[in-house]
């Protein structure tokens, strides 16, 4: 089992109020003290402001913790009676393979040193770690125009030789070319037609796949009756591997702001972000950017992505 990147919305319906002794006093279950007390010391801790924790029906020995206006909780906090555990996307416990949960948890005996390992250990996700999370979709988006090309041209391709790769040696392709571009007359025009449309969609085909793709991946959301956008700068170099593992250069090659009023992104964005909204999540459009879900949405900060 991998680390479960676990929604805030799947958990804040169960959210609880530390303030108040009912937690720890209306549940059967000798953990339940042991955890109040230990979710309270690390919420002072760790001095986030509005840091919420959640604990599903019948969970005698954990808790979320999180922030309200986050697309991913922090973790979650663990007691059994005898230890106090903190499990975290950020810990590599390596005695454990990456499969096991234990592999991103730390425990001890000792609450105090427990609260040392959340305060450690826990933190939100920044915006790229966010994006990161739709890397494979963002990746089918991008790769969808080419592939689209390549199909054509192929077809195309079997239809002028019953081949499927090549339509002729580069040579005599060219030769090919310089007959079609000089506008000389097949005997039959339908060839010439073909021929035409071939070496366009192989142009086109080429343009896109050596299309840059320098994006803008934006989380719209309203925290504090405002509403606000946690921002992200992805050049084409990560945005063509952000489906790959999480590694530490992502937070290198990306530029991020957190909490941007919506007002401040300009109307080239919020014109984009626009225009994406009207889509199904997993939907986008060549130009403008793709829409991830219905918070979020990788955008091209210019009206169409630049070439190389």
């Amino acid at each position: 089992m991998s680390y479960n990147h676990k929604l805030v919305s799947a958990v804040k319906d169960n959210e609880i109020d530390l303030n108040q002794a009912t937690w720890s006093l209306s549940i059967a279950s000798a953990a339940y003290p042991g955890l109040a007390t230990f979710a309270r010391e690390v919420k002072r801790a760790l001095r986030m402001g509005d840091l919420r924790v959640a604990s599903p029906p019948g969970a005698g020995s954990y808790c979320y913790i999180y922030r309200p206006q986050d697309k991913y909780i922090m973790g979650r906090l663990e007691y059994d009676g005898e230890k106090y555990g903190v499990y975290s996307r950020t810990i590599e416990n390596k005695r454990y393979n990456n499969y096991n949960a234990e592999h991103y948890t730390k425990s001890s005996k000792d609450m105090n040193k427990a609260v040392k390992h959340a305060l450690a250990h826990l933190r939100p996700y920044k915006p790229v770690e966010v994006a990161h999370r739709r890397g494979a979709e963002l990746d089918k988006f991008i790769s969808s125009v080419p592939d689209q090309l390549r199909v054509t041209k192929q077809n195309l391709i079997r239809d002028l030789t019953r081949n499927y790769s090549q339509l002729a040696t580069d040579t005599f392709e060219a030769e090919m070319r310089h007959l079609v571009q000089s506008g000389y007359r097949f005997m039959n025009p339908e060839i010439g037609e073909k021929l035409a449309k071939y070496f366009e969609v192989k142009q086109a085909h080429e343009e896109a796949t050596n299309r840059k793709h320098d994006m803008v991946y934006l989380r719209v959301y309203q925290h504090n009756n405002q509403q606000l956008a946690d921002i992200a700068l992805l050049p084409h170099e990560l945005t063509k591997r952000l489906e790959y593992n999480f590694a530490a250069d992502y937070y290198k090659l990306a530029e991020q702001a957190e909490g941007v009023p919506i007002e401040q992104l300009g109307d080239n964005l919020i014109g984009r972000v626009s225009v994406l909204s009207m889509l199904q999540p997993e939907q986008g459009e060549p130009g403008i950017g793709f829409k991830a879900d219905e918070d979020e949405f990788f955008v091209y900060p210019e009206a169409e992505p630049a070439s190389e």
